[in-house]
Parts: structure tokens; sequence; C-alpha cells
């Protein structure tokens, strides 16, 4: 299938002596006999991309759509138990129109992704099998061979742009000879997975009226207004007469996604206009014990717990904001 569009890019111990045989490749007695050409979860075996991610996958690799598993999906999603994970995209036919997409509206390497030798904006020189490779934003590491182009996304883990480079370079030398993986191959774990993440509700369930004046110390305007994805608080703080507001904005689904692309860009643009750094320069020690991923930055705070991105703008002066957001957090 063409597409010329930029991709994005807990455990179930009954299934996992099944799904060892899978992981490799094997296709077993009971799974879907066809083994479609176009599957992108045939480039990448479960060992090679944990090594990456530092520990098991909670499941067999499986193809999605976005976010969601499809067994006709593009993407393939290596995932783990805590919901970090590594998304791998493969444009099988018209992958040159793709990467010269991608090369025009965002690259970040200085050569422009030109030859086998990729040089990243740090000046580091990474070397695969492909013609030509480009590094989008932070984390999606763009390999082309031939009219082929695979797309590693790193993301929604911790892993590195030259890890991402590995198995970018491993991927491409599989497309000629792809394993064979059944289309359907772990779609049921990831479904079961994902009905175990924090309900989809309004934003402002999860902080509720009375809480939220016990934490801003003075009762609110008015109940909390919002939405799915943001809910508004409108308050007179103590001692003063006007009225503030702190917006709680909620990214449900690939929290940990979110988090790394936003932090990555909002650097790399203060780079360019300020000597201000973006973050406040807090060790990790000082993350509230909730989160899974948190930063205290310029524009305010951001967490992500369970895979849902919690953030307020607040500034810098966000003591108020880190303890909203904490609260918010253990709601989920």
């Amino acid at each position: 299938m063409r597409r010329l569009f930029i991709s994005r890019s807990l455990t179930l111990p009954a299934l996992l002596a099944l799904c060892g045989a899978f992981w490799l490749g094997a296709v077993p007695t009971g799974a879907i006999a066809q083994t479609a050409t176009d599957n992108p979860c045939s480039l990448l075996t479960a060992l090679e991309v944990e090594a990456v991610l530092g520990g098991p996958l909670a499941g067999p690799p499986y193809r999605a759509n976005g976010n969601d598993p499809d067994t006709g999906g593009d993407t393939c999603r290596y995932r783990t138990a805590d919901f970090r994970s590594i998304a791998v995209t493969v444009d099988w036919i018209y992958g040159a129109d793709a990467f010269a997409m991608f090369s025009v509206v965002g690259n970040v390497v200085k050569d422009g992704g030109m030859g086998n030798v990729l040089t990243l904006s740090d000046g580091t020189d990474v070397t695969g099998s492909w013609d030509r490779a480009a590094l989008f934003l932070c984390c999606e590491f763009n390999a082309l061979r031939g009219d082929q182009r695979v797309d590693v996304d790193i993301s929604g883990s911790e892993a590195t742009v030259k890890q991402a480079a590995a198995l970018a370079d491993q991927a491409v030398q599989r497309l000629a000879a792809p394993l064979q993986i059944a289309s359907n191959l772990g779609i049921a774990e990831a479904q079961a997975m994902d009905a175990s993440r924090p309900v989809v509700r309004s934003a402002c369930d999860l902080l509720a009226r009375a809480d939220a004046e016990r934490l801003l110390g003075g009762p609110l305007f008015q109940d909390p207004q919002g939405k799915k994805n943001r809910c508004t608080y409108v308050w007179t703080p103590v001692g003063t007469k006007y009225q503030a507001q702190i917006e709680l904005t909620v990214t449900w689904r690939g929290g940990f996604s979110e988090f790394r692309n936003t932090l990555s860009a909002l650097e790399q643009g203060f780079a360019r206009v300020t000597d201000t750094p973006l973050a406040d320069g807090s060790s990790s020690e000082d993350r509230p014990s909730v989160f899974d991923a948190y930063s205290s930055y310029i524009l305010g705070v951001v967490g992500v717990r369970k895979d849902v991105l919690l953030s307020i703008e607040s500034g810098r002066k966000n003591d108020t904001a880190a303890k909203f957001l904490a609260a918010a957090a253990e709601k989920l």
C-alpha cells in the first residue's frame, strides 16, 4: 500500500511458553496460515529489540495501526510490560517518496542523510546497509534501500539513536528475505494489555473540586471545566483579588512517545533562539515517585504514568503545578 504521510513513528504468563516459538519467526499450529510479505514484524526478532529496550517484551511483537493492534497495520510494535515500546514501520514500495518527504519536513542530520554514512547532529557517524538514511526529529530513524523504507521509532523508549540505527541496519538486511510471521501474531495479547490501561475519561475526573481546593489553598471560582483531554481550574489566590487558573492536559495513549518527542522539539527550538535551558536542571531524584518519566521545564511540568501523559503550562514558578500534576497522576 502506498503511503505518503508521516508516521509516528501486562505480561500474560499463560501464553508466554507458546509465544517463545512465535517471536523468532515460527508459525505454530492454529495461527493464521497466511504469512503476508508486507508484514512489518518480519524484519526484526523480539530478542533483537529486547536487547535495545533493556528487558523482555510483554507479548509477541504485533501489527498496529497507530497505537491500536491491527492485523493489517503497517507498523510493528515491540512493547514491554510498562508500556515502553519501539515501533517499526515499513514502506515495501514507494519508499523513496516517503523518504523524500521526511527529508523535506524535518531532517536534523548535518549531511542530509546522503549515502550509507550518516552524520548526526552531535558529529557521530553511523553506518549501515542502507542507500540513504535520515533522522526525523529526535527519534525516528529512516533507512532507504532501493525503493523500500524502514522507519525505526524509538520515541516510546529510552533507546539511543545509535541503537535505532543498528536496528534499522538489521531490518534493511532482511528486506529481501523477511521472516515468516503470521499477521495475527500478538494481537490478542496486545488487546488484553490495552484493556489494562487507565480508563479514558474526562480529565476533570482526575482531580475533583475538593482535591483541587486543598492543593490550591482556597476555593475554586466554579466547578472544574473541561472534557476528555483538558480541564481548567479557576480560583482566587489567597491575599489577592485576581483570578488565576491551572489547565491540566491529558494524553491518554502514547504518553512516553509524546513526552520524548515534545521535549526534544522544544529543546531544539530553544537552542536556536536562546541560551536559556529548557529544563530546570533537576536530577531524576527530584522526580515525583508517581511518574515513570517527568520534567520540570521553562514552560511548566510534564509527566508520564502508565503511558498517559499529563502536563500543566505554568512557567518557571511551578511548585503548585507539580503537586497538582502528581495528585492527578495518582488517580489514573
